[in-house]
């Protein structure tokens, strides 16, 4: 009972949720307590495909700020299976990518996403900022069109006008 109320609670579960009818819980809160069941049970590897399809993005983000405390907190190996490549980029440490059941590359967000119309050419997806940051480098602006944060881009963005050049 301890261990699924604090997979519960991990995974923005309320103790009242609990005791409610499986009828009578969002599409969110569904997934949340799926997931909270086998949180509670602690495995040493956890995979989930597409664990945030159907969500609102604020239903995803929350979902996926649980996913990342369990991974923090807990020290177990989480294999994010998903199709967003924003969502990918934002929460995992490595990246395996496949096509045609092979592996295409893998490594890290930012040893991945730095090939990016490789990607691209492969009939894969890079995340939005990516996107933008490689056609800003295709139209002159001198930056790494590997990013693939907001934060990375605009620190990428700052940088150049420091140091005098025109964004």
């Amino acid at each position: 009972d301890h261990a699924v109320r604090e997979a519960a609670k991990l995974v923005g579960i309320r103790d009242d949720q609990l005791e409610k009818s499986p009828f009578e819980l969002s599409g969110g809160q569904k997934r949340r307590v799926a997931l909270a069941g086998v949180l509670a049970m602690e495995p040493e590897v956890l995979v989930l495909d597409e664990p945030t399809a159907g969500l609102d993005p604020a239903g995803r983000e929350n979902l996926m700020a649980n996913i990342r405390d369990y991974h923090r907190n807990k020290g177990k190996t989480i294999i994010l299976v998903s199709h967003s490549m924003d969502e990918i980029a934002r929460n995992v440490d490595r990246i395996l990518v496949l096509k045609n059941a092979h592996v295409l590359m893998q490594g890290t967000p930012a040893e991945v996403f730095a090939r990016g119309e490789e990607l691209l050419s492969a009939g894969l997806d890079v995340p939005q900022i990516t996107r933008i940051a490689m056609e800003l480098k295709r139209r002159g602006v001198d930056i790494d069109p590997a990013v693939y944060t907001v934060e990375a881009l605009e620190r990428q963005l700052l940088a150049l006008r420091k140091g005098g050049a025109e964004c």
